[in-house]
C-alpha cells in the first residue's frame, strides 16, 4: 500500500464520520441565523484578541551589530564650573564661641517669645496626648 492510497482511505473515513456532524451544523445555521452570526462574530473577536496578545508578548529581536563601535576622536570632557580660590568645601568647626561671636549672633529671648514658645509646646503636648487620662 502506498502513501496515496493511504491518504485517500483516511480522507474517505473522515468524510464518513464527519458528514452527520456537518449536516447538523448546516441545519443549525439555517434555522438560527442570528445566533450563528453572533457565535461567528464572537469567535472572530476572540481570535483577534489572541493574535493581539501573542504579538504583544512576543519578544523583540535583539539588534546585533556587525562591527564593534570604535572611537574616532578623543572624548570631549566639558570644563567644570569655576571655584573661587577662597572657597572651602569643608571647614573645621570650633567647640565654643568667643564672647564677640556670642554677642554678634545670640539674642536673649524676651518675655513675649518665652510665652509664645510655652503655648506652642503646650499645643504640641495636647495634640500628642489627646484625650489620654
Amino acid at each position: 500500500m502506498n502513501i496515496k492510497d493511504l491518504w485517500v482511505t483516511v480522507c474517505d473515513t473522515v468524510k464518513e464520520k464527519c458528514s452527520p456532524l456537518v449536516e447538523k451544523v448546516k441545519d443549525f445555521v439555517r434555522e438560527n441565523k442570528m445566533i450563528s452570526i453572533c457565535i461567528g462574530a464572537l469567535f472572530l473577536v476572540i481570535l483577534f484578541a489572541l493574535i493581539l496578545l501573542v504579538s504583544a508578548l512576543k519578544k523583540p529581536a535583539e539588534k546585533k551589530y556587525e562591527r564593534p563601535v570604535t572611537l574616532t576622536e578623543e572624548m570631549y570632557i566639558p570644563p567644570s564650573p569655576a571655584v573661587p580660590d577662597d572657597y572651602n568645601p569643608s571647614r573645621i568647626t570650633k567647640e565654643t564661641w568667643t564672647n564677640e561671636e556670642a554677642d554678634a549672633w545670640f539674642t536673649v529671648p524676651g518675655q513675649k517669645e518665652l510665652e509664645d514658645l510655652s503655648r506652642a509646646n503646650d499645643r504640641l503636648i495636647n495634640e500628642i496626648t489627646g484625650a489620654a487620662p
